[in-house]
């Protein structure tokens, strides 16, 4: 089994097939069959994410090419899917949309189509994140007021635009994998009482847990599952600053739990080229 790993400025490949063990000419070549499947982008936008009609094979005639050898023998952790965030924000633009439009761009993100990303997974917020219209929490309460059973909590917020959106993606693809993270506790748990910094009050922590229970428990009542185990199940990392190698001694530190790249983001000010050549080059290292 031998992968090939092809990465420019332009386009990037990935790919695994057969090939023969003795790499000297063969003297009566077979035709070439496509043992590639290439989707590319180009830094100019002249493509982008378009599936490649070239036919790619592996033969058997020598070349010069360097190989990237793979050891099956060492293994790490398994990709568990490929997906983006679904903000409150993107969930309001989308159902702006005339229900054609609504429909298309749905079953291009989810569907199985030929022409069709097929998004594995989702990452959703718990409460309001930074990219929702105003912050929120699933148990506000009134200034000097808490609410430590949860007697309050309601997913109202989410019920106009990312729950509804989020019942219409599980129809075209039912397996699809939901990730919840939680930008702020509600702010009568927090030292600050603002969305914005501080900490969570030790005293709190047995009804933050609650909260967390609540969620769970209220998005499977929707129909919507989240996808979360027991205590800990692993670590996130966005692809803001530092090194990449960051994360071997996190996985070697806990080999045990999972680690999930949840978040890159790009500016309004950046550049689509620039933008691409430094997340290949930062995120395939």
């Amino acid at each position: 089994m031998r992968f090939v790993l092809v990465t420019s400025v332009t386009v990037f490949l990935l790919a695994c097939a057969k090939s023969a063990d003795n790499p000297a000419p063969h003297p009566d070549p077979k035709p070439v069959t496509n043992d590639v499947d290439l989707w590319l982008t180009k830094a100019d936008q002249s493509v982008k994410l378009e599936k490649q009609t070239a036919v790619l094979g592996f033969g058997t005639t020598y070349n010069m090419y360097s190989n990237i050898e793979v050891d099956d023998n060492q293994t790490f952790q398994s990709i568990d899917g490929f997906g983006y965030t679904l903000t409150g924000g993107s969930a309001q633009v989308i159902n702006l949309l005339s229900a054609t439009k609504k429909q298309e761009l749905l079953q291009e993100l989810f569907g199985t189509a030929n022409n069709s990303i097929s998004i594995s997974y989702l990452r959703i917020s718990i409460g309001a994140s930074d990219l929702d219209s105003a912050p929120f929490t699933y148990d506000d309460m009134p200034a000097g007021q808490t609410d430590i059973n949860q007697a309050n909590f309601c997913l109202a917020p989410n019920m106009t635009n990312l729950i509804p959106l989020l019942k219409e993606i599980i129809t075209i693809n039912p397996s699809i994998k939901i990730i919840a993270a939680p930008w702020s506790a509600p702010v009568w748990m927090k030292d600050n009482n603002s969305f914005i910094g501080g900490s969570l009050l030790p005293q709190y922590y047995g009804a933050y847990a609650q909260y967390f229970v609540k969620y769970i428990q209220k998005m499977k009542s929707e129909g919507i599952t989240v996808n979360a185990k027991s205590f800990i199940d692993g670590s996130a990392f966005h692809l803001y600053a530092g090194d990449i190698s960051a994360l071997s001694l996190v996985h070697n530190s806990f080999p045990e739990k999972n680690i999930y790249f949840t978040e890159q983001f790009t500016s309004s000010t950046g550049s689509f080229d620039g933008d691409l050549k430094w997340h290949l080059k930062s995120f395939n290292r």
